[in-house]
């Protein structure tokens, strides 16, 4: 839902997104936004200040079957108000879901969360976090304030009272708040706390020694990275020359094997075969065993993780087929399987029908295929919907058209949003940004 919100720090007005249920299943990309605590949080363009939203949000997770909603106190909703907004967001779960696939708990109310601490404590329990964990980590959350805004010398004296909270975990929050810091720009009002932060993170790295370790790290992942751009994308000479590098650092292994997985073949194995029948130091030999043991059992799982979802998007795939004139209800019945594997399946499909000349085979996948995507439109919130009905129109007729189902008292409302999308969409996509900006401008004389 768009809404537009003043800016509390420098008064400037501006739309931004507000988020009202989160489907752990469906989004599971909002509830990373939950868990990382973005999630109905709007940056101030201007001054980039982060002004936390106040709205009613409903949490469904099917696989804990786990509903419940928070309204906050300070709304002053009546309770009548209250009810109705819930039952509005709990059937509009339960209508999203395939009838024969409804459960018992969603029709009961749901449960009704007094405080978004308690609320986000039930998300974490889903995730096997426990309170003592966010215990710590609200208290390393707490340390870091106060190490920013006291001297060097009571800085210092501060990290080693509190030696138990700077770990790994801690480190990378302040790198994670420098990262956030730099995104905002130029800000002269954040600059002082990124120079005290950077300071920070330099007595870290060069008196802890959990610091040194993420520092060390740092700059062999860096390294990494920056050989791999260099040679125009990651090879296997590349990812074993750095996996060999970091033999005695099991951390940077790790992380590098994660960055390059993808890419991991068997010839990386004959090239690691090589390597360890011409390695003389018994120990150094031992890691490398250590390591090709490692690899494999990973490209093992890997393997096997692709075969068991090739074979789940045939099934999906079959039944979508027989489905005949049927098929927006089998898509509803099966949507939790049409996911990105099912789709990468589906145009594998398509090309492998294709180049065996199998024209019938190409052309009812390619109807399926069609049929998706219309679904899947009529899924997208309306304001979405109609930013890609204006990007699609081809001539200024049909652009005209999509325009005019606009009801007359939406219409400024819309105005405000088609002129934001425009701001984003400025380098990302100049071609959308300038319709955008044209169905804006058509839309004050239609």
């Amino acid at each position: 839902m768009q809404t537009q919100v003043n800016c509390p720090n420098c008064r400037t007005p501006f739309p931004t997104q507000v988020f009202q249920i989160v489907d752990a299943q469906r989004q599971p990309e909002l509830k990373q936004m939950l868990l990382a605590g973005a999630l109905n949080v709007a940056n101030c363009p201007n001054c980039g200040a982060q002004i936390p939203l106040g709205a009613p949000l409903l949490y469904h997770d099917a696989e804990h079957e786990l509903m419940m909603v928070y309204v906050p106190m300070e709304l002053n909703l009546p309770m009548h108000e209250q009810d109705r907004l819930v039952s509005q967001l709990t059937k509009a779960i339960v209508d999203s879901v395939p009838q024969n696939q409804v459960k018992g708990y969603m029709i009961r109310p749901p449960q009704m969360m007094l405080s978004m601490q308690s609320f986000m404590e039930k998300v974490y329990e889903t995730e096997g976090i426990t309170p003592e964990m966010l215990q710590r980590q609200r208290d390393q959350s707490q340390l870091l304030q106060e190490l920013v805004t006291v001297e060097r010398e009571e800085r210092n004296q501060k990290i080693a009272d509190k030696a138990d909270l700077i770990d790994e975990s801690f480190v990378a929050m302040v790198q994670s708040n420098l990262q956030a810091i730099e995104q905002q720009g130029q800000n002269p009002q954040v600059q002082d706390v990124f120079v005290k932060i950077s300071n920070l993170q330099a007595y870290l790295f060069k008196n802890t020694e959990v610091g040194r370790e993420f520092m060390t790290a740092q700059v062999a992942l860096a390294k990494f990275q920056k050989e791999a751009q260099a040679a125009g994308g990651l090879n296997l000479e590349l990812l074993l020359k750095h996996l060999l590098l970091n033999l005695d650092n099991e951390r940077v292994q790790d992380s590098i094997i994660r960055m390059g997985q993808q890419g991991i073949r068997y010839e990386l194995f004959d090239l690691l075969t090589t390597e360890i029948d011409g390695e003389e130091d018994e120990a150094r030999k031992e890691q490398m065993v250590a390591l090709r043991e490692k690899l494999l059992m990973l490209f093992e799982s890997m393997q096997s993780q692709a075969q068991e979802l090739m074979e789940k998007a045939k099934g999906t795939l079959d039944i979508l087929l027989a489905a005949g004139q049927n098929l927006p209800t089998a898509i509803q019945n099966n949507a939790a399987d049409i996911d990105e594997n099912f789709l990468y399946f589906l145009e594998a499909s398509i090309n492998q029908a294709e180049q065996q000349g199998d024209s019938n085979q190409a052309f009812q996948l390619k109807q399926l295929q069609s049929g998706l995507m219309a679904e899947a439109e009529k899924q997208l919130p309306p304001e979405v919907r109609l930013i890609n009905s204006i990007v699609k129109a081809e001539t200024d007729d049909q652009l005209k058209m999509v325009l005019r189902q606009i009801p007359q008292a939406e219409r400024p409302q819309t105005s405000q949003l088609l002129e934001a999308m425009a701001e984003r969409a400025e380098e990302s996509d100049p071609e959308a940004a300038a319709k955008l900006k044209k169905a804006k401008s058509m839309l004050l004389f239609l």
